[in-house]
């Protein structure tokens, strides 16, 4: 379903002087031993507020450096699982550190990017322990939108990198309907490039900078408490000349009419339109850039952990597997 009337809107960079804008992602490594899956998280908020100047004060939570979380993962899993395992932790680990910096500032956030999509698809796992981490994940995910709806925040979701169809599938079940009034498109064989190209091929080359494709809403279905209180939305938003454009996703309050759903919708894009234009080739937010920067999980901190663990318990068990400690290096 879709509540615009345009497939695509033209938009004016917003005056954000006077926003507190923050980012939110997680970082997540896992080394597969004998004996134990290890598995780190970490998860960092960054918010900035801008002046009339356009000079920053930036913000960290819980800290420039958060420090990292370690669990032995457990060994009933398969590698599928132990992967879907992990996801899921790093993705409830980012809720819980977004909920708990709205929680914890003194100055509202006004806006505060997530990285990825809010939505998680269920693989399907029999899995007991996976199960219980998907249930976790959706009330932790209804918790940050009730935190942020108290507060006043707006929660937006920026996916980067997107290989879904789902505005590619909707366009090729109303254009034949549209066709006929549009003589243009009969000279190409619409069909085909529709079936063929994924939503960002798409609006790369439809979208001009500083414009968004029409939204589609109620794609996902998530929880019955998400579902009965906010519908989701998702559309794309050029923000960088010869940068693929983002998936912008996130939810608001069932209650909300037409028209003011469409205010929100294109104030959220004007917003995001400053802080994303830094660099032509390259139109990812900000705090979203730098949140990712500092969560990274670089392979010296794997490996001190694991000397960490055998200086407690110096079993062959800790070791890593042969292919990765064998003393011939090619």
């Amino acid at each position: 379903m879709s509540v615009d009337t345009q497939l695509f809107r033209e938009l004016q960079p917003q005056n954000i002087s006077g926003l507190t804008i923050g980012g939110v992602d997680g970082g997540y490594a896992s080394k597969h031993l004998i004996g134990y899956d290890l598995h780190l998280f970490r998860a960092i908020a960054v918010y900035s507020t801008f002046t009339h100047k356009n000079l920053i004060r930036t913000t960290y939570f819980p800290s420039k450096i958060p420090e990292l979380q370690l669990e032995l993962g457990n060994l009933t899993l398969s590698s599928r699982e132990s992967e879907i395992y992990g996801s899921l932790r790093r993705s409830i680990v980012e809720l819980e550190t977004a909920t708990q910096v709205i929680q914890s500032t003194h100055k509202t956030i006004d806006i505060l990017l997530m990285d990825g999509s809010p939505f998680i698809r269920y693989s399907g796992t029999q899995n007991d322990l996976l199960f219980k981490y998907y249930r976790r994940y959706f009330d932790q995910l209804f918790n940050l939108l009730s935190t942020a709806k108290r507060n006043d925040t707006q929660l937006i979701w920026i996916v980067k990198d997107s290989r879904v169809n789902t505005f590619t599938s909707f366009l090729g079940k109303i254009l034949p309907f549209v066709a006929p009034k549009v003589p243009e498109l009969l000279t190409v064989d619409y069909r085909t490039i529709i079936n063929r190209v994924r939503d960002m091929d798409l609006f790369f080359y439809l979208l001009k900078v500083n414009s968004r494709s029409f939204s589609l809403f109620n794609q996902y279905k998530f929880s019955d408490e998400i579902d009965q209180n906010y519908q989701n939305y998702q559309f794309y938003l050029k923000t960088a000349k010869y940068d693929i454009p983002l998936r912008v996703e996130g939810f608001l309050p069932l209650d909300k009419t037409h028209n003011k759903t469409l205010d929100t919708l294109n104030l959220i894009s004007e917003t995001l339109l400053p802080i994303s234009q830094y660099y032509n080739d390259y139109g990812i937010p900000a705090p979203i850039v730098e949140a990712d920067a500092r969560v990274k999980i670089k392979e010296t901190e794997i490996f001190d952990y694991i000397k960490l663990l055998r200086s407690f318990n110096n079993y062959p068990d800790l070791n890593l597997r042969r292919r990765e400690r064998s003393p011939w290096k090619f």
